[in-house]
């Protein structure tokens, strides 16, 4: 199970290694090579000079339960329920300040909530189905753009996640589990486009089937991608394309090239394989950057483990997480100012007697942690 509780494998996709589009990608100029004891604590005190600990509010209208996506832009927290259709939104003291709920199927409504992203004015985007809605801060429409142009069913493209710049260009993540292998001739998990044409096609894929993990996240005016089965290169997307930002090098541990799926079917197989093997390191997720640091979470045998790189000093950490314990909570969001953030459930936060030093009940929101590192 990853950090939001949910099993992150089910939304693998078979990765074609450098093909077409994906071949004009050049290798990272950043290898992070993780190595050595994996059981150690992340978040201690020679790395940081500070935790704060942040209450969420706790009411009828404010009840998150599974946190799925979070960002924190200007002085708020932006909070996307795993199950609700709503985008609530609190203060940086944790104080609920509103939500964005638009269920419907009027203008300005969306039927399903797959993806949101948030811009540095407070203008909230959320994509529904084959829909991209603009909300100002006030929850007023700016735009509701349908994704129904002629490219769309060409490429047989049903977008679950996105990255918008501007009015022009827009990067959609696929996913389906309806395709047949004779509807398109080739399957993609991203499609850049452009004005209502598709201009550029990434990683080829043998099959795609349905995925709602998080699979962007931000860093300034780029999103770092998730990796795909396996696969240990990160890249970066920018206004101008698709570019390597680093790759991850287990040693010993990486997952040999003759395990790696080709076939669908096998996907989870291979996740069965390193859930349950010590001896490899892979399925690479919540890859947070800062001005500073590099952090990312992996599995290892039946255990979830988190990376900080320092950018400076080239330096690795590597420890397990514990989603019980604060000093060991996996990243849920990184902020403009390089804090990272993760947070730990109200029981978990009361039963830890050590750490415990607000009085909240067991049924609490989510207690944010926000990690003040070094520099």
């Amino acid at each position: 199970m990853n950090r939001n509780g949910v099993l992150f494998c089910v939304c693998l996709v078979c990765l074609s290694a450098c093909k077409d589009r994906q071949s004009d990608l050049m290798l990272p100029d950043t290898v992070i090579k993780v190595s050595g004891n994996f059981n150690g604590t992340l978040f201690t005190d020679d790395m940081l000079d500070s935790i704060q600990i942040i209450p969420l509010e706790t009411s009828s209208e404010s009840l998150i339960g599974a946190v799925h996506q979070m960002y924190h832009v200007g002085d708020k927290y932006y909070i996307q329920s795993l199950i609700q259709k709503e985008i609530l939104i609190f203060s940086a003291s944790g104080k609920y300040l509103g939500n964005l709920s638009k269920v419907g199927n009027g203008p300005g409504e969306y039927v399903e909530l797959r993806d949101f992203k948030v811009d540095d004015a407070g203008n909230i985007y959320v994509l529904g189905y084959n829909e991209l809605i603009k909300y100002r801060a006030d929850g007023d429409v700016v735009f509701e753009r349908k994704l129904d142009f002629p490219d769309m069913e060409k490429y047989r493209i049903f977008p679950i996640h996105f990255v918008e710049y501007g009015d022009s260009v827009l990067f959609l993540w696929q996913g389906s589990a309806n395709l047949s292998d004779n509807e398109v001739d080739k399957y993609y998990g991203m499609y850049q486009i452009e004005n209502d044409k598709v201009v550029n096609s990434y990683f080829l894929v043998s099959r795609l089937i349905f995925g709602y993990f998080q699979r962007f996240y931000r860093y300034g005016n780029s999103y770092n991608i998730q990796s795909v089965t396996g696969s240990n290169a990160i890249y970066k997307i920018t206004p101008d394309g698709v570019f390597p930002n680093f790759e991850v090098d287990f040693g010993d541990k990486n997952i040999p090239p003759d395990l790696l799926p080709h076939k669908i079917e096998s996907n989870g197989k291979l996740y069965s394989q390193i859930r349950k093997n010590k001896n490899y390191c892979g399925f690479i997720n919540s890859v947070y950057e800062t001005d500073d640091c590099i952090y990312f979470a992996f599995v290892n045998g039946g255990d979830e483990y988190q990376v900080l790189y320092d950018k400076k000093k080239a330096t690795v950490k590597v420890g397990k997480i514990n989603l019980s314990d604060i000093h060991s909570s996996a990243i849920i969001c990184a902020t403009e100012d390089g804090k990272l953030i993760g947070k730990i459930e109200a029981y978990d936060y009361i039963n830890d007697k050590q750490n415990a030093s607000l009085d909240i009940p067991e049924d609490a929101n989510p207690l944010l942690i926000v990690y003040h590192l070094k520099k």
